[in-house]
């Protein structure tokens, strides 16, 4: 994430969508971004999804774009303004190593806006791919379906199709080398 943000700064972009690997846009994602409302594209830092903790739906903050708050985590869809780069680069340079998402109570304390663009999230996260950042994860986290019913994500709008991978073994000694010519001429 440093080099990412050293780029924004260097380059001067004026904003930066970031999609992690684990993004799950909503089938009409284009349409709904287009139609957010001022209130989303005012903050200075945007979660196009989210995963909120909070114990019960009551506690949420709601509401259109609302504010994120203590339990509100996910990194895997974002858009960031300029006036966040450097100070999410200073604490990733600086700050005790914690996960991404750690940086919105940052910002926030910077007095820079964190909203979660809602009603509906405009992205959710694939949760049964293995974490890099917690391996502790518990059945409950790898479960889409009960993860849905704790962040209110309605399934059925998020293509959730699964790519089936096949891994060989694959035996060296049989591999014949490349007959390819490479061009060296510069």
């Amino acid at each position: 994430m440093t080099i990412l943000f050293e780029m924004t700064i260097r380059d001067n972009h004026e904003q930066v969508l970031v999609f992690e690997d684990d993004a799950i846009p909503h089938l009409n994602f284009t349409l709904l971004f287009r139609q957010l409302p001022s209130l989303c594209l005012e903050a200075d830092k945007m979660l196009l999804g989210a995963t909120i903790w909070h114990s019960k739906h009551t506690n949420w903050l709601g509401g259109v774009c609302f504010g994120a708050d203590h339990v509100t985590y996910g990194t895997f869809a974002l858009l960031i303004k300029r006036i966040c780069y450097r100070p999410i680069l200073k604490w990733l340079q600086f700050g005790k190593p914690k996960p991404y998402d750690h940086v919105y109570r940052h910002l926030q304390q910077q007095k820079l806006t964190v909203r979660v663009a809602f009603p509906p999230f405009l992205v959710i996260a694939d949760v049964t791919q293995p974490s890099l950042i917690n391996n502790n994860r518990t059945s409950i986290q790898h479960d889409i379906e009960k993860r849905s019913e704790i962040h209110l994500w309605h399934l059925k709008d998020y293509p959730m199709v699964r790519i089936p991978i096949h891994t060989t073994k694959i035996d060296e000694s049989k591999v014949r080398p490349s007959k390819k010519r490479v061009n060296r001429r510069m």
